[in-house]
């Protein structure tokens, strides 16, 4: 899953929140650095995907994106999954996307003096980009893929993922409610300090 999943499984525990987010910006050994207080959000976010990628809901996802997207399947459909969020949104949680995504740049912001410059800095970029909201809809998506396209050393069909995600977007959001509250009850399972 990508980033906008992994705030929904934490916004309501602020240091959680950060270290979630933290585990995919910064290396191993910059997070074994950081303050004791972002442990279980990193411990959050190794747990949400180990528990995505042995999901049986997520292989079969997988293999319907793998003739299209090939080995950045695995990116592209995190990337969709964000998507599927935002649209079952509100229901899924009752508060708006835009008040948690507020409150979610507010805490990144608060804790940019907290962590390394470069997360800091990258913070204020994700902020600046509204970064929550880059899956929002297929133009949103789009540019999200036009930025990934620029980063990827192997060839890749990432300029047509949104036109996948047309196609594939009924068998995806078929199994997408049963795989999400599969993932609830796993986080719900689970004991944080």
């Amino acid at each position: 899953m990508n980033y906008l999943a992994h705030v929904y499984f934490s916004y309501e525990n602020e240091d959680l929140l950060i270290g979630n987010i933290l585990t995919d910006i910064l290396s191993i050994k910059e997070l074994r650095l950081l303050d004791k207080k972002y442990e279980e959000g990193i411990r959050l976010h190794r747990i949400i995907d180990t528990e995505t990628d042995s999901h049986p809901v997520h292989k079969k996802n997988l293999s319907l994106l793998y003739d299209c997207q090939g080995k950045y399947s695995p990116v592209v459909m995190d990337i969709f999954y964000d998507y599927l969020l935002a649209k079952n949104w509100v229901q899924l949680t009752g508060i708006s996307q835009r008040k948690i995504c507020d409150q979610t740049y507010k805490m990144m912001l608060n804790h940019q003096g907290f962590i390394p410059e470069r997360a800091a800095m990258m913070f204020g970029r994700m902020v600046e980009d509204d970064f929550l909201f880059s899956c929002n809809n297929y133009q949103r998506l789009e540019k999200t893929f036009e930025r990934l396209l620029k980063r990827v050393k192997f060839p890749s069909k990432l300029d047509r993922a949104v036109d996948d995600l047309k196609r594939l977007e009924t068998a995806f959001e078929a199994d997408f409610s049963d795989f999400f509250k599969d993932m609830e009850n796993v986080i719900k399972g689970f004991r944080f300090t």
